[in-house]
């Protein structure tokens, strides 16, 4: 499929269901059209491509506006920042399907565009054979949520190569691997999955490097390329735990200028035995003077609990804001979980503002020497 412009079935903001960020809030987009047509499909709506996309009004109340296929970049990205309310709730975007991959072009322009806008991080679910489309986005692409497929729960040709070149391209960003199984699955099968995933785990690439110079702003492109390539070799390590809990922040009070913000944040320990975090915030330093959080928080498996980031934001801070949330444990950094908020700027004068006063005290200043001076100009005239 190459265009611009994007088939898609709808687009809404939910909980994500399954995976390593099960129970994140996420906006989806899923598109429309798919290159496999698994016996298992969980979404076999989104197999053909409709004359209309839905697209949720209000998160979470079910009710939808059509819009026509196919829809523009711009067109899009304005959707999806309707639904990125209340800020800072979002965790993230899910490119989902149907297959996303198929409609390479769009991505690789909509891709760049979205992250000018919206500080979220991308999730892309894709069924991984197609690792050429994989590699012209992976740069644009946070995690990768990869479907690797058994012929046998499929009721299809099987996909190693194409998944495995695939899965070393999602190795440059975070990914995680899901498998659907059924009774129909021979012991082999899960062999073989789970040796290409070892296989993956450590190795290592050739990085070849190229200097780009001379910026021609006019044709968007680089004037000069160097003759030489430098090569660098790139170790991908394995054996990594994912993180053991997840962190969902919701915005308790403040939101403006100059004020207190408060921020709430459950901590699940998703992991199977108790776990004692310690807690830190960072990233604030652009908009807010001071943070607090609480600083450690003992869980058992499956509990969940709050903490409280308090920030004290600076006067002149408006408009979306960013920070995060560290979670350690024995020393070892576990998650950093990125939060927007949006602050509501200070309207006029404020006499409890210093700058506000000096600001006042310089503008009665002038007008007193104005009209001194008017008033000299009135005496000169008459002489």
């Amino acid at each position: 499929m190459s265009t611009n412009q994007a088939q898609l079935c709808e687009v809404f903001n939910s909980i994500q269901g399954e995976g390593l960020y099960v129970g994140e809030r996420q906006t989806f987009v899923r598109f429309a059209g798919c290159n496999l047509s698994c016996q298992y499909c969980d979404s076999p709506q989104a197999l053909t491509i409709p004359k209309e996309f839905k697209v949720e009004l209000v998160p979470g109340k079910k009710s939808f506006q059509p819009y026509a296929n196919p829809v523009s970049v711009s067109q899009l990205i304005e959707i999806i920042k309707s639904l990125d309310k209340p800020k800072g709730m979002t965790h993230s975007l899910s490119l989902t399907g149907g297959e996303p991959l198929l409609q390479i072009d769009f991505l690789k322009e909509f891709l760049p565009e979205f992250k000018k806008e919206l500080k979220l991080p991308i999730y892309l679910e894709t069924n991984g054979v197609l690792p050429d489309h994989l590699s012209e986005v992976v740069e644009n692409i946070d995690i990768v949520a990869f479907d690797l497929k058994l012929p046998s729960a499929t009721g299809l040709s099987p996909y190693w190569k194409e998944h495995q070149k695939a899965l070393e391209i999602a190795t440059l960003v975070e990914v995680f691997v899901k498998i659907v199984f059924n009774k129909d699955s021979k012991p082999k099968e899960l062999d073989d999955a789970v040796n290409l995933i070892a296989g993956i785990d450590e190795k290592i690439y050739s990085l070849d490097m190229r200097t780009y110079y001379d910026w021609d702003a006019d044709n968007s492109e680089y004037d000069e390329v160097s003759k030489n390539t430098f090569v660098l070799p790139l170790t991908i390590s394995g054996n990594c735990i994912p993180a053991q809990l997840t962190i969902f922040a919701s915005l308790e009070s403040g939101g403006k200028a100059g004020e207190p913000l408060v921020v709430k944040s459950t901590i699940t320990n998703t992991g199977d035995e108790e776990t004692t975090y310690a807690f830190a915030v960072s990233g604030y330093s652009n908009w807010a003077s001071s943070a607090k959080i609480n600083s450690t928080l003992t869980l058992a498996a499956g509990q969940s609990g709050d903490v409280w980031v308090t920030l004290d934001v600076d006067k002149k801070t408006s408009g979306d804001q960013t920070f995060n949330i560290e979670a350690s444990s024995e020393g070892e950094l576990l998650k950093t979980q990125p939060v927007q908020v949006g602050i509501e700027g200070r309207q006029g004068f404020n006499l409890s503002d210093s700058d506000s006063l000096v600001a006042i005290l310089i503008a009665l200043i002038s007008a007193i020497v104005i009209a001194i001076i008017i008033v000299l100009i009135v005496k000169a005239s008459r002489k």
